[in-house]
């Protein structure tokens, strides 16, 4: 109960005027924290008439305000004051709104004879006081973003750059509680930067710039389809960001601006804003944040500006990097001058023609011409320079040093934009190495057609051989004994054997060799190659041949590998001009492992060397490679050591080169050696013996002479043979011969009716006869006619009246 002291009520009764008048509120609560007294300030302020605060608590009275008042009593009543505290609370802010009031109170304790009877309370009502200073602070704050920003603007030298700051600094200097740039991408807005805690929102947000689409309507959408700001003071209320009401509640966004980024006059960007605050925009912070735009437009602008200027300078830099990269020569004349002078020339046409610019501008290019440029080439240029078209010819042109060089010349008129010509460009392309390449592949095609001719050549030769070979056997078998006819025979026996060699040399040299790998004794074939190469380096060179002491077996055809001996040779005769020393050697070595293609095992090495002029590192790196060589145009096609290798490599081996300048060359040809003696022997084995039969023998062969020799050949071994001239008679043959056919004997390649098919029909009606071709063609030729040597057994021509005999005799028991 408050006290009724005399003294205390006469004090209230002086003050009562003072309460009810003073602009701030007042009031007195007693110790139970009941309201004695209440001004119309404090009434006011407490939204409750005076009357209806007295015998009530602030509990009742102000429940949002008692946990902050609570404590503030009970620390006045242990004797304290407290003065000047700042306490706030929402308030009603017109037709059913709600804001947030600042009030500074004041509570000290009423005292009677030092006793404490009650509670005086002040109250002062500074709301309007700390909504102006908020506004100021925003202001402030603001225009210290718009500061940032603008200077921002200035420094950044990138785009992205420019819009992550402008979300820093509106989160750390603008104080708003999420900020993001986002880009036109397509029909969407695309997400580029952003600051700020955003509370999952951006995950859900989807904006497109589809007018028809509802999630186009919000600020950034309408921004960027209008180009203008759009701002939303109560986001929550506002049907056009319905889609987003509740995240951006979550989210604590309440008010959200858009701002439109130009660059070049266009949409680039928009610059998004949320706050905490609903009616955060007032019409002054409005027109504060329209003044970033503008800031960052124009610094957009610059940056495309730099863009442009960087991408045109650099492309000026990589034209001109690719005009000094380009091997053809640039020149550029002025068509509008007399005689068209060049006013431009690329360091390619110094380059190429050993000029320097300096002695070339002004002038026109005919200077190049020479006493061997075609005149009437010349002329087609001149006529279309007079004409102003544009040609492209080839000439003879000449360097400074007096050199010639062939020069694609491709001149283009250049117009400007009334279409006035006004200058010419010219390329000029050196195309001598192509020129020469174009007569290497021209003598490759006349050593294509060489080697057709002596295909068909080394066809009959080898008909007529065979017809020898057999016939000078069967001589020496019937002349024994008669000592001079027998020595005559013998003459051409051998004749017919030296015949067959240049049959196989005349192959090698025009690569159409018959592909016949066999066992092959590398010393004796050295040996036999050693007239034919002595032929070929002439007599200024020294041959030298130091052969090892024991065979050197392998497995290689005979006419490929004197191939690589003639390549050799010609090559080594061709680097001494003047003469030197030619060695050729064999050996054996045991590789040990792997050194790269050269594998482990035993090898037979054959060593040329030569004392020539020798090769550098750039030539040994190309040595091998098709169409390369170092001789003059029309002294080789570059395919020789090629060749050389391809033949190595089939045979399972591998070359080696080493070449000093001015000592000479040296080749190393490794060839996997046979060392079982069934091999050794067949290498030695001299075919002597002639089996005989009885069995049934269909012959047949086109030539008349080789097919009336080989049934005699084969009678008198006791065979029963019915000759055939083709395919045709033998297949009648086939059809009507009462008695039994053990094999045939057929010609690959025949009019009418080839080997294989011949074959192939006899199969049908006599699936029991065996097969066995006879061919004078090449490995090539006879492929061609579908027989492949792995396949059928294969006797090729020219051969021995022996080899015939043995080989159908295989077959048969075969």
């Amino acid at each position: 109960m408050l006290s009724t002291h005399p003294a205390l009520a006469n004090q209230m009764a002086l003050l009562e005027t003072v309460f009810d008048r003073a602009p701030v509120g007042l009031g007195v609560v007693d110790r139970d924290f009941r309201y004695r007294h209440v001004n119309t300030a404090l009434a006011a302020i407490n939204g409750l008439p005076a009357a209806d605060h007295i015998g009530r608590t602030p509990r009742d009275v102000v429940p949002q305000m008692w946990p902050q008042i609570e404590a503030v009593y009970t620390a006045v009543l242990n004797g304290e004051t407290i003065l000047n505290r700042e306490m706030s609370g929402v308030i009603e802010a017109g037709p059913g709104g709600t804001a947030i009031g600042y009030w500074l109170t004041s509570f000290f304790a009423v005292r009677v004879d030092d006793e404490i009877i009650g509670i005086g309370i002040i109250v002062n009502d500074v709301t309007e006081l700390r909504h102006s200073q908020e506004r100021l602070r925003i202001r402030t704050d603001l225009y210290a973003m718009i500061s940032r920003t603008s200077r921002a603007a200035v420094e950044r030298q990138a785009a992205d750059e420019l819009f992550q700051d402008l979300c820093r600094i509106a989160v750390e200097t603008g104080h708003f509680r999420f900020a993001w740039v986002g880009v036109p991408d397509g029909d969407r807005v695309r997400m580029v930067a952003s600051a700020g805690d955003d509370h999952g929102y951006m995950a859900e947000l989807v904006i497109t710039l589809d007018e028809g689409d509802p999630r186009s309507h919000g600020p950034t959408g309408t921004a960027v389809r209008h180009g203008t700001p759009h701002f939303v003071n109560v986001f929550a209320a506002e049907p056009s960001t319905r889609l987003w009401h509740a995240s951006a509640e979550r989210a604590g966004f309440r008010a959200s601006a858009a701002l439109p980024l130009f660059e070049r006059g266009r949409v680039a960007a928009v610059l998004t804003l949320y706050a905490g605050a609903a009616g955060f925009f007032t019409p002054e912070l409005v027109e504060a944040l329209g003044e970033i735009s503008p800031v960052v437009s124009f610094a957009l602008d610059a940056m495309a500006a730099e863009a442009i200027k960087r991408q045109d300078d650099a492309a000026l830099r990589l034209r001109d990097r690719a005009i000094r990269a380009v091997s053809s020569g640039i020149s550029i004349s002025d068509a509008t001058q007399p005689d068209n002078p060049m006013i431009f020339v690329s360091p390619s046409f110094e380059r190429m023609t050993g000029y320097d610019a300096t002695e070339v501008l002004g002038r026109n290019c005919r200077f190049l011409q020479g006493r061997e440029t075609d005149p009437v080439t010349a002329a087609i240029v001149r006529e279309a320079v007079e004409a102003g078209r544009g040609c492209t010819v080839e000439l003879l042109n000449y360097r400074k040093d007096g050199t010639s060089f062939w020069n694609e010349l491709t001149i283009s008129p250049v117009a400007d934009e009334h279409g006035t010509l006004t200058h010419f460009v010219g390329v000029q392309t050196d195309v001598t190495e192509r020129r020469k390449l174009g007569e290497q592949m021209r003598q490759a095609q006349k050593m294509e057609a060489v080697g057709q001719l002596a295909s068909g050549v080394a066809h009959d030769f080898n008909n007529l051989i065979t017809v020898i070979d057999v016939c000078s056997d069967m001589l020496v078998q019937m002349l024994t004994g008669q000592e001079e006819a027998l020595e005559l025979a013998i003459e051409v026996q051998q004749a017919g054997e030296r015949a067959g060699t240049l049959t196989r040399q005349l192959l090698a040299f025009s690569r159409k060799q018959v592909l016949a790998p066999r066992v092959v004794d590398v010393n004796v074939l050295v040996r036999d190659s050693e007239k034919l190469l002595w032929r070929l380096i002439g007599e200024h060179i020294i041959l030298t041949i130091k052969l090892a002491p024991i065979p050197g077996i392998v497995m290689v055809d005979p006419g490929q590998l004197e191939q690589v001996l003639i390549n050799l040779a010609v090559n080594a005769r061709d680097a001494m001009p003047t003469g030197g020393h030619l060695s050729i050697t064999s050996s054996h070595e045991v590789i040990d492992h792997a050194r790269g293609p050269l594998q482990p095992g035993q090898h037979v090495v054959l060593e040329v060397r030569d004392a020539g002029t020798g090769m550098n590192t750039t030539v040994l790196s190309q040595i091998f490679e098709p169409f390369f060589t170092t001789k003059q145009a029309g002294q080789g096609t570059g395919l020789g050591l090629a060749t050389v290798r391809s033949i190595v490599e089939q045979a399972g081996g591998h070359v080696q080169v080493e070449s000093v300048v001015g000592q000479g060359t040296m080749f190393r040809i490794y060839l996997p050696r046979i060392v079982s003696p069934s091999d050794e022997q067949g290498a030695r084995q001299v075919v002597a013996t002639m089996p005989r039969g009885t069995e049934t023998i269909l012959l047949v062969e086109d030539d008349a002479a080789v097919r009336a020799l080989g049934q005699r050949v084969l009678e008198q071994c006791g065979y029963t043979v019915l000759p055939a001239c083709d395919g045709h008679v033998a297949l009648e043959f086939a059809r009507n011969y009462p008695h039994h056919i053990d094999v045939l004997v057929s010609d690959v390649v025949m009019p009418h009716l080839g080997g294989r098919k011949l074959a192939e029909a006899i199969a049908t009606i006599r699936p029991a006869t065996k097969v066995m071709f006879v061919s004078g063609y090449t490995d090539d030729e006879v492929l061609l006619h579908g027989v492949v040597h792995s396949e059928v057994t294969m006797l090729q021509k020219p051969y021995s009246l022996a080899t015939l005999a043995q080989t159908i005799r295989r077959v048969i028991d075969g």
